[in-house]
């Protein structure tokens, strides 16, 4: 089954070589020049493969951005240079094989007066070996002693709540196969434990990592979800473990052959009086930008079938947020209104909004008579790259 995985992540800078993680909807952030802080973990056997890359600006006359996927700290095949006034680049020739436990990140060479406008975003095609399986990929870089985080994406924010960095499932399957790393071991007789949550209860999805052990991985339990049900990794140290940051991989097996999840969420406020933007992976706690092409994700070709939202706090009487699924910086037909007392609301596009590759795609949040602003939303896309449309040829009978 072929799914993708999305990255915008701030800027990279000039002269420089630097670093940024495969799947993250971060833009407070920008690519750094230590990898090790971008890793995340594949969860199972796959192939990565058609590599697809927008800028914000051009690098420049005679300049360029060269653009690899890293596994296990190496340049692989999977490469693209985007030079001089051009803003966009692929790579459809070159594979990747991946195993489980695998490390990956992207890599970006930025030459020495290239725009530091640049802002890249990318998409990445997986094929996984085994059938209904996409990837949930994580990093939590600064994380307290006993924290919560989001099940996919990059952050420096920890949650002492479930609630602030859950994320959001629209299509039902099953999780399973955990995969850590810490960057420190825990110490002698320490240990760290590493838990996800459904709905705010731990589930039987864990991992214990201990002594001067680094890795780990639970490959034997699994859960099943529903689509609206919430997601989030919890970090559980022992008294005096020591505090490290962690990469992490999960692996999502959907009911229904050929669908995977797109996952977002941010502890942040939208605005009550104006029209805000996010990616549509966003994670943590980044922030609404009142600017569109500040909150853009490069698109694949695919279809957006589902999307389920949900807020912390109702917008209150006569009042609502509206959010919408944006295309090339038009509206879509999928669009949740949240209204009223309520806090949750879904809609379905049977035939899926179609998508392009190198589309401009973002989350649009839309308030109306001022409403109260929720402590936070969580959201979720199914997302499909097999056309969900069955053609049925007419018989016409003389």
């Amino acid at each position: 089954m072929i799914s993708y995985k999305l990255c915008t992540f701030g800027g990279v800078g000039q002269n420089s070589t630097k670093y940024a993680p495969i799947a993250a909807g971060n833009t407070n952030d920008a690519w750094d020049i230590t990898e090790a802080n971008f890793e995340q973990i594949v969860g199972s056997a796959g192939t990565f493969k058609n590599l697809y890359i927008e800028l914000a600006a051009a690098p420049g006359a005679g300049q360029s951005n060269i653009y690899t996927l890293r596994k296990n700290n190496a340049d692989t095949a999977l490469t693209v240079t985007i030079s001089d006034t051009n803003t966009t680049g692929s790579d459809t020739s070159n594979t990747v094989a991946v195993a489980a436990g695998d490390r990956v990140a992207w890599k970006c060479v930025a030459s020495v007066t290239a725009s530091t406008a640049t802002s890249p975003r990318l998409s990445v095609d997986y094929t996984g070996d085994t059938t209904k399986e996409s990837l949930l990929l994580g990093r939590g870089n600064v994380p307290a002693a006993d924290a919560f985080f989001p099940i996919e994406g990059w952050t420096d924010f920890d949650a002492a709540t479930f609630t602030p960095a859950k994320q959001l499932i629209a299509t039902a399957g099953t999780v399973k196969k955990l995969y850590i790393k810490l960057d420190t071991a825990p110490g002698a007789t320490e240990s760290n434990i590493f838990t996800v949550y459904k709905n705010g209860s731990a589930t039987a999805l864990t991992v214990t990592i201990s002594n001067t052990d680094t890795t780990g991985n639970d490959t034997s339990n699994s859960f099943t979800v529903a689509a609206g049900d919430k997601l989030a990794l919890f970090k559980d140290e022992s008294a005096t473990a020591a505090n490290t940051a962690f990469s992490w991989g999960v692996v999502f097996v959907a009911d229904t052959d050929n669908q995977f999840p797109i996952v977002g969420g941010t502890s942040a406020e939208p605005s009550k009086v104006a029209t805000n933007y996010l990616c549509i992976n966003t994670n943590d706690d980044s922030v609404f930008n009142a600017t569109e092409a500040a909150s853009l994700n490069c698109g694949r070709a695919s279809w957006i079938l589902d999307m389920y939202v949900e807020g912390t706090t109702a917008p209150g009487a006569g009042k609502s947020y509206t959010y919408t699924l944006r295309n090339n910086t038009a509206n879509t037909e999928l669009s949740v209104v949240i209204s009223e007392a309520g806090t949750t609301g879904n809609d379905t596009v049977a035939s899926g909004v179609t998508i392009a590759n190198q589309d401009n795609l973002s989350l649009a949040c839309v308030p109306a008579g001022t409403p109260t602003q929720p402590a936070g939303i969580s959201w979720g896309f199914t997302v499909t790259m097999v056309n969900p449309v069955t053609f049925i040829p007419s018989i016409i009978i003389c």
